[in-house]
């Protein structure tokens, strides 16, 4: 089904400049998930180490009041376990400790125009007839404190995930919108008319390596969220009424002096 191509993006961007900010982009997005990888990765193995260790401390606790008659080696290979389990949960802290943190620098920016340029850059990264996306922008909202990488980063995402979630549909909606939001706050919303989450994934779509996409790897939301927290913001989500969903992205806004 061909679709409508139709972006309500910033226009007064020359390709050369979406190109370069791709480029950074598309650096800033391996880290930020990597890092939401190797905390879910850490995250799933130490639970297992952890049961474990508690597991040869109780055994050991157990025994105590045979240690008299109990064979020395058997105390000796639960010590061992216990040192042993341990040493691998350190390895893996160690391990993530390694992976490098996003550079977030944040500086008072026209929510407005990002937002624009963030709808260029999904329609730059779209390999064909990119949805319509209608953006409605509320002058009236105040600067907000971002990094700009990061806000690219989750809209991006958020654009792509509503694109896949209405590419089915006869008449798709994408909409992106600035409001005001809660006392020195200001939020992106990303609402589509797709078919919604199901109760399978509803709740735990902010949970690592949690994927309806035969190729995602479930690390795109959860990225998203990190990435908001960097800035001082939170991402969340509501059921559309009529059917969908809509993301929240809340932003600190800048103090008035």
């Amino acid at each position: 089904m061909s679709r409508e191509k139709s972006i309500a993006g910033n226009h007064n961007l020359e390709l050369e400049d979406l190109v370069r900010i791709q480029v950074e982009l598309s650096r800033i997005s391996r880290i930020y998930e990597l890092a939401a990888m190797s905390g879910g990765l850490a995250h799933e193995i130490n639970q297992p180490l952890t049961a474990a260790t508690n597991f040869s401390q109780a055994s050991q606790r157990l025994l105590m009041p045979l240690s008299d008659t109990l064979p020395e080696k058997i105390q000796q290979f639960l010590r061992k376990s216990v040192d042993q389990i341990e040493r691998a949960i350190n390895t893996i802290q160690d391990i993530r400790n390694q992976v490098p943190a996003a550079e977030v620098m944040v500086v008072p920016e026209n929510l407005n125009d990002l937002v624009r340029t963030a709808i260029d850059l999904f329609a730059l990264q779209t390999d064909r007839n990119p949805p319509r996306v209608i953006f409605c922008g509320d002058p009236t909202v105040p600067q907000a404190c971002v990094d700009r990488y990061s806000l690219f980063f989750i809209l991006i995402h958020l654009l792509r995930n509503a694109a896949e979630a209405t590419q089915e549909l006869n008449h798709p909606e994408i909409n992106i919108a600035t409001i005001l939001g809660k006392e020195g706050q200001v939020e992106v919303t990303v609402s589509d008319n797709g078919p919604g989450l199901s109760e399978e994934v509803s709740g735990r779509i902010f949970q690592p390596f949690l994927s309806s996409k035969s190729s995602g790897m479930g690390l795109g939301l959860i990225s998203s969220l990190r990435a908001a927290e960097r800035m001082g913001g939170d991402l969340w989500y509501d059921d559309r009424p009529g059917g969908g969903i809509v993301f929240h992205l809340s932003l600190p806004t800048v103090e008035p002096e």
